[in-house]
């Protein structure tokens, strides 16, 4: 019976062990009960620059696969909201530099671009950090999704060309130069990368 209670001790002690060393990194939270629980470090203070965005996710599920596809799905919905915040923001200016509101047919083209880079640059995203855990009966999954900013100009730049009309109102602006600035050191960067690669 004492070799026994040893083994049992011994095998607790090791995973215990084991756990800390899987959960590196990871950040102790209180939820409101008044529970700690760990969190990955990456998750409750995520990565900010100006080149990328990111958004962090968890989601649980009694089904492991489906709590890690409902994380990164979150976490490309968060990306979208960014970008989608991004878009607003560029829009306004537009609108605000080149008259455009007073042009009701332009707006409204400006405006089904602006929502279809958000739908369409979401390819551009991936999945750059993943962790799963055990809560008790369900998997509990955090992701980490990032997309470069540069995909998002560019994709708006190239929408904005295609409509005629619309580039021939914008690209007098200053908003637009900073935009065709902004995608031509993206391109030259990914230049720069691809190269490096090559060698």
């Amino acid at each position: 019976m004492h070799m026994k209670t040893r083994l049992i001790a011994t095998v607790v002690v090791v995973t215990a062990a084991l756990l800390a060393i899987g959960c590196g990194g990871s950040k102790k939270m209180k939820t409101t009960k008044g529970v700690k629980i760990e969190v990955p470090g990456w998750y409750v203070d995520p990565p900010r620059d100006d080149d990328r965005l990111v958004g962090v996710a968890t989601a649980t599920s009694l089904d492991m696969q489906t709590a890690v596809d409902k994380a990164r799905q979150d976490g490309r919905l968060e990306i979208a909201r960014q970008l989608d915040i991004r878009m607003t923001g560029m829009a306004k200016r537009f609108v605000e530099e080149t008259g455009l509101a007073e042009d009701a047919e332009l707006l409204d083209m400006f405006t089904q671009v602006s929502k279809s880079i958000v739908s369409d640059t979401l390819n551009g995203s991936r999945v750059t950090k993943q962790e799963l855990m055990r809560e008790g009966e369900v998997y509990r999954a955090y992701a980490q999704v990032d997309m470069p900013i540069g995909e998002a100009n560019v994709a708006f730049l190239a929408k904005i060309q295609a409509q005629q009309r619309l580039y021939t109102r914008f690209r007098a602006s200053e908003a637009f130069e900073e935009l065709d600035r902004s995608v031509q050191e993206y391109e030259e960067w990914k230049q720069q990368q691809y190269e490096s690669m090559g060698q």
